[in-house]
Formats: C-alpha cells, sequence, structure tokens
C-alpha cells in the first residue's frame, strides 16, 4: 500500500509530489513504513525533462551556447538528481574551472501546477467535507499552491541561498550562487561533494566526537533559524543535508524559504520554555495564542486541566504514538503531547494546527529526525533551551521583554526566583 501511494503521487503531478515530500518528514503523525516510502520521492524521481530539451532551457535563458559556457554539459548527460519541478546537472564553468550544480526548470511546468492547483484545491474541500476536524483545509491548500508557486522563480532562491549563506554560512556549509550563470528559470550554485546525512548517521565508522560534533553545529543553526533571526529552510529533508568532506553539515536546494514574524518565533520560544518545566497554565496560554486551539471564551482553563491530566500520566518524558514511544523533550514529543491531551472529542479544544504554522512545525520535525538519524539519543528541545534562554535573556525589544516578564512571573505579579535562575543557569 505504501508503494502504491508513492506510485499515486507521482502520477498525479508535480503539485502531489511536494505534498507527499513534506508528509515523508512528518513521523510525529505517520506510520514509520509510509514515511520511509515516500521519502524516496525526495531524489528517486523520474526525469522531467529530456537532455535536449534541457540543452534547450540553458541556452535560452543563458543567452550562448552551451558549449561556450560549461565543460562536460551536453544533451547525453544523465542528470545527478530529478525532481518534481526539473533536474540538476553536474558541470565545470569555462571562465573560471569551478565545478557547478546547474539546475533546469522543465518547459512546460507552469501550465503542468496550473492545473495541480486546482486538483489540491478539490481535494481540500472534499477532505472539509468528508473529515470533521477543525483544520483549515483551505489555508493548508494556498499554503502548498503559494510554496510551490515560489519555487518557480530561481531568482527568488537565488537571493535566499545568498542571505541563508550571509546569516549561517559560519556554522553550515552553503553552496555559492553563480549568478551570471542564473535566471528564473536556471539555477547555478557550487558543487558540494558530500554523504547524504541519513547514510553518514548509518555507517558504524563514525565516531562519537564527530557525530556530537555534526549534531552540535546542526542545532546551532536550527536555532538561529527558528528562535533568533525567524528566517529558515523550509525543505531540509534528507536529499537537501548532506555531510560533506570536512565533517561539516551542508544545506542544499533553498527553493523553499519561510519566516515568522516576531510574534510567533517569541511565541515558539515561550512554549519551549514552558514544555521543559512542564507548565500547564503556560502552555494552555501558548497553544491558544498560536492558534492551535480555538480561543473560546472558557478553553484556557479547560485547556490546563487536560494539559495537567496528560502531564500527570505515565512517564514524564515519553509517549506513545504508532506503536513507539517518542522523546517529549522532542519536537515531534511536543506535537505528540498536545495530541495525546486534546485527544479531538471536544471539538473547542480540538487540536488544529494553523497553516502559517504548518511550515514552520514540518521543517523542525525533519530537522530533528535528521539529527536523530545521526545521533537517536540525542534531545533537541533540552539542547536548544539553553539557546532560547539566552535569546529571551539578552534581546531587548519591547516584544522580547513582555515574553520573558511572562514567563518569570506568576499571576500575582511576583517573580518566580527558581525558574529565572534555571535560565540565567542555562544561558
Amino acid at each position: 500500500r505504501c508503494v502504491k501511494m508513492r506510485e499515486a503521487f507521482i502520477r498525479l503531478g508535480p503539485a502531489f509530489v511536494k505534498i507527499g515530500q513534506a508528509l515523508s518528514t512528518r513521523r510525529d503523525v505517520l506510520p514509520p513504513e509510509l514515511c520511509e516510502e515516500l521519502a524516496l520521492l525526495q531524489d528517486a524521481m523520474p526525469d522531467s525533462l529530456t537532455g535536449a530539451e534541457a540543452m534547450r532551457v540553458l541556452e535560452g535563458e543563458l543567452g550562448a551556447p552551451v558549449a561556450a559556457l560549461f565543460h562536460d554539459l551536453d544533451d547525453a548527460c544523465e542528470p545527478v538528481a530529478s525532481a518534481s519541478l526539473g533536474q540538476v546537472y553536474r558541470a565545470r564553468l569555462r571562465a573560471c574551472g569551478s565545478l557547478v550544480a546547474v539546475k533546469v526548470q522543465r518547459e512546460n511546468v507552469t501550465d503542468l501546477l496550473a492545473l495541480d492547483a486546482v486538483a489540491v484545491v478539490k481535494v481540500m474541500e472534499l477532505l472539509k467535507m468528508v473529515w470533521r476536524s477543525p483544520t483549515d483545509f483551505g489555508g493548508i491548500a494556498d499554503e502548498i499552491v503559494g510554496r510551490i508557486v515560489d519555487e518557480l522563480d530561481y531568482e527568488r532562491e537565488a537571493r535566499d541561498a545568498a542571505a541563508f549563506k550571509l546569516r549561517y554560512g559560519g556554522d553550515v556549509h552553503v553552496p555559492e550562487v553563480f549568478q551570471n550563470y542564473s535566471t528564473a528559470r536556471v539555477l547555478t550554485m557550487s558543487w558540494v561533494d558530500g554523504t547524504k546525512l541519513d547514510a553518514w548517521g548509518r555507517e558504524p565508522s563514525h565516531g562519537t566526537a564527530a557525530r556530537r560534533a555534526l549534531v552540535r553545529s546542526g542545532v546551532q543553526c536550527t536555532v538561529k533559524q527558528f528562535f533568533e533571526d525567524g528566517f529558515f529552510h523550509a525543505d531540509p529533508h534528507p536529499g537537501n543535508l548532506l555531510v560533506d568532506g570536512d565533517g561539516g553539515l551542508a544545506y542544499l536546494d533553498f527553493g523553499k524559504m519561510g519566516t515568522m514574524t516576531d510574534a510567533d518565533r517569541l511565541g515558539l520560544m515561550s512554549l519551549v520554555v514552558h514544555f521543559v518545566n512542564r507548565d500547564a497554565p503556560g502552555l494552555a496560554r501558548d497553544f491558544v495564542a498560536l492558534g492551535f486551539v480555538n480561543d473560546a471564551p472558557d478553553a484556557e482553563p479547560r485547556l490546563v486541566d487536560a494539559l495537567n491530566r496528560t502531564l500527570a500520566s505515565g512517564p514524564a518524558d515519553r509517549v506513545e504514538m504508532f506503536g513507539s514511544m517518542r522523546e517529549r523533550h522532542s519536537f515531534a514529543g511536543v506535537l505528540a503531547f498536545l495530541r495525546e491531551a486534546l485527544p479531538g472529542g471536544d471539538d473547542d479544544l480540538a487540536f488544529a494546527l494553523p497553516p502559517r504554522f504548518a511550515t514552520v512545525v514540518r521543517a523542525l520535525v525533519s530537522l530533528e529526525g535528521a539529527v536523530l538519524a545521526v545521533d537517536p539519543q540525542f534531545e533537541v528541545v533540552s539542547a536548544a533551551y539553553p539557546h532560547v534562554a539566552r535569546g529571551l535573556l539578552g534581546d531587548r525589544s519591547p516584544a522580547s521583554r513582555t515574553a520573558l516578564l511572562e514567563l518569570i512571573l506568576d499571576a500575582r505579579g511576583k517573580v518566580r526566583w527558581a525558574r529565572l535562575n534555571a535560565l540565567a543557569e542555562s544561558a
């Protein structure tokens, strides 16, 4: 059944392939067998255009014969990767000799996506009719279609890759964009030799020190993206994360990027602090403020009761999902914990992920899964906590000051000295 589902996504076209790719990272809500099969959509795709078509696009976009611009690239070359919107070739620039990855967009992709966009919206409308749920299916459809349209603009991707390199290039390897060889339908970036992160993690020859160093750099970059800058890589699946020749983490493919408002960024930081401290009233405020549950008049006190019951039941740090135990001190564990606390019987308290957070959660869970492939014992939320504490204590913006006060003052305005001390020690 999992194989048939993957094949169905391919038959349905580029937009549905993107949906399948997104679902492959959601091990917090889908069976692992299905996730593993859908993960093949990341890089095991049939070629989307022939060599002759790719060369025609290249020459039309760059305004010169391919042979005058690149070594080792012609219509007989096999792509090194095929995706739903185009494919990637390995070549060398004649002008400077640099080894590059050249991404070429398929010719008829706009027409295909226009049809797919209508299909996605219709599918979401059908789901809303047959599945009684508070989930905003219309918003999810808009998010999916909007993201795919964004991916068609390689000039925007080039700008985002350059911005990502500027902000996070000190922590991870980010390839360089060759602007003179890039257009709206062609993107040329420096070639990165490396091993896919999950494959590297399965190799037993890598020692504990190398694994921990790689994980630390990944967590540091993740924290900066989500808790400091609010500008993040929104598609960190295993095909887009490599371990380079120096043992460092490398990011690829900047077609999907996301941004967070300061309010959502601070709300996420507050959620991490309340979650680690097992603070049910604080978590209830966070979930309502972030839109994870309906803002009914009496939702917050009932939510506190539901959270307290879940916090008091079973082991403190683990929750069961799909027959396996998930660490509560993980982002997937946070989602599993919330679903356990709010099973959906009460419409007012039913869990519903807002569309604006779908990309954030998917990216965080994907990154966490990548980290756990390298070091299964690593607790991502616990490791992120000191960075969150440092950010809250060091950011002097009014919004951050307000968030910090809400965390360290109780309902009567008294200082929670133990929490303030814990935050300071962590920072």
